[in-house]
């Protein structure tokens, strides 16, 4: 393969951003620390009517747990076999699901993982997960919609009125033209 001054300049530029691409990837924050709210029109799967709490979103994955699905007690067996000490646990997601566990608690400052500091918690089983720009892609189609973290709402409303106050958020705080799918 002969390198003319133009490839060679094309090669030079693909090399830089890629050594550069983590670096700017890193500066994306997307979606941390928010809730996402699953659209009406995922109407089937683990995701139907869930809320989910993002730990951690950045171009190259995105991670959290579903926050209104309790799980029943043949669930509850499966993935607690020593028992939870009376406490409700939830699905968290598919992925990990049923080997994976984690406690959510109500920190002063936001949710605190895997460290329970007295006060409200959700022990989660399994978790969400997405790969490179798939959450994005995702959001871009109108699957989920955005709203900021409400401790009031994970710790202090009924599992099964999480998703429809939710709802209620995503359509005061944005109006049906802003979003796509709904």
């Amino acid at each position: 393969m002969r390198l003319t001054p133009r490839s060679a300049r094309m090669y030079l530029l693909l090399g830089v951003f890629l050594v550069a691409l983590p670096s700017m990837g890193g500066l994306y924050k997307g979606n941390t620390g928010k809730f996402l709210v699953v659209s009406p029109k995922m109407a089937v799967g683990p995701f139907q009517e869930s809320v989910v709490y993002i730990v951690e979103h950045d171009l190259f994955h995105a991670y959290g747990y579903i926050i209104n699905k309790p799980l029943d007690e043949e669930r509850m067996a499966e993935a607690f076999p020593e028992g939870t000490n009376g406490r409700k646990a939830y699905y968290g997601g598919p992925v990990g699901y049923p080997d994976t566990s984690t406690v959510i608690g109500n920190g002063p400052n936001g949710p605190v993982i895997n460290r329970w500091e007295g006060g409200e918690e959700r022990i989660v089983a399994g978790y969400a997960g997405w790969t490179f720009l798939q959450l994005n892609y995702e959001m871009l189609r109108g699957a989920w919609d955005v709203v900021d973290y409400d401790p009031a709402l994970m710790f202090d409303t009924d599992p099964a009125a999480i998703w429809g106050a939710a709802r209620v958020r995503v359509l005061r705080e944005r109006p049906v033209k802003d979003r796509k799918g709904i």
